[in-house]
C-alpha cells in the first residue's frame, strides 16, 4: 500500500469489516491507513461509519494514543463532525482539570443517546457519575450521587474497566470511615478517563476536608 497513489477498491468496506470482527487488529490497520497520504479519505470514511454503527470503536481510539492523535485530527479533514465524534474530539481536547465538570455535563447525554453497546453504555455511566461528582457542591450532595448510582453490567469488562471499577469503588466507599483514599491513580492507564478521575478524587478530597472542618 504504501506505493499506491490511488484509493484501493474495496478498502473502505474491508476496514469496517475487520474493525467490528476484530477491532484490536482493525483498530491497528485503520490508523496505518490514515497514515498513508492518499488512503487518508478511506481512513476518514470509516471512522464516521464507526462513530454510527459502532460506537465502541471510538473509545478504544479515544484510548489509544496514537488513534486519540488521530481522532483530534478529524476536524481538520471533516466539515462538519458528527455530535458523537465531535465530542470525543472534545473530551481529548480538555484544557485543565476544571474544565472536566462541564465538559462531561455537556458530553453524558450525546453518549446517553448513542450508547448501543457493553462499552459505550460503560462510557456513558462513567462520565455521567464522574459529571455528578464534579458538581457536588458540599459532601451530602456526594454521597447522594453515590447512594442512587447504578453501574452498568458491564463495568468489570473491556477497555474501560479499571476506570469504571475504581470509579465504582469511590462511590461505593462514599461513607466509609476513616475516608476513602482517592490517591490510587499511578496504577491505571495514561489517558483522559485517567484525567477525570484524578480531577474527581481532588474535588472528592476537598470536600470531604469542608465538611470535617
Amino acid at each position: 500500500m504504501a506505493g499506491c497513489a490511488l484509493p484501493l477498491v474495496g478498502l473502505r468496506w474491508t476496514l469496517a469489516y475487520a474493525c467490528r470482527q476484530q477491532p484490536e487488529a482493525g483498530i491497528a490497520w485503520l490508523l496505518a491507513v490514515a497514515q498513508h497520504p492518499t488512503q487518508f479519505g478511506a481512513a476518514v470514511a470509516v471512522t464516521r461509519i464507526l462513530a454510527r454503527s459502532q460506537p465502541a470503536v471510538l473509545v478504544q481510539l479515544s484510548l489509544d494514543p496514537t488513534g486519540a492523535a488521530w481522532v483530534q485530527r478529524l476536524p481538520h479533514a471533516v466539515p462538519h463532525l458528527a455530535p458523537l465524534v465531535q465530542q470525543y474530539v472534545t473530551l481529548l481536547t480538555v484544557p485543565d482539570a476544571g474544565a472536566w465538570g462541564r465538559t462531561l455535563a455537556h458530553a453524558h447525554p450525546v453518549l446517553v443517546q448513542h450508547a448501543s453497546d457493553p462499552c459505550s453504555h460503560a462510557l456513558a455511566w462513567f462520565v455521567g457519575q464522574s459529571a455528578a461528582l464534579l458538581h457536588a457542591t458540599c459532601w451530602a450532595t456526594a454521597v447522594a450521587v453515590a447512594a442512587n448510582q447504578f453501574p452498568p453490567a458491564t463495568v468489570d469488562s473491556g477497555v474501560l474497566q479499571p476506570y469504571c471499577q475504581t470509579l465504582q469503588t469511590w462511590l461505593q466507599g462514599l461513607t466509609a470511615r476513616p475516608a476513602p483514599h482517592w490517591n490510587i491513580l499511578d496504577s491505571l492507564p495514561a489517558g483522559w478517563p485517567a484525567a477525570v478521575l484524578a480531577a474527581v478524587g481532588e474535588h472528592l478530597t476537598f470536600l470531604y476536608a469542608t465538611n470535617n472542618v
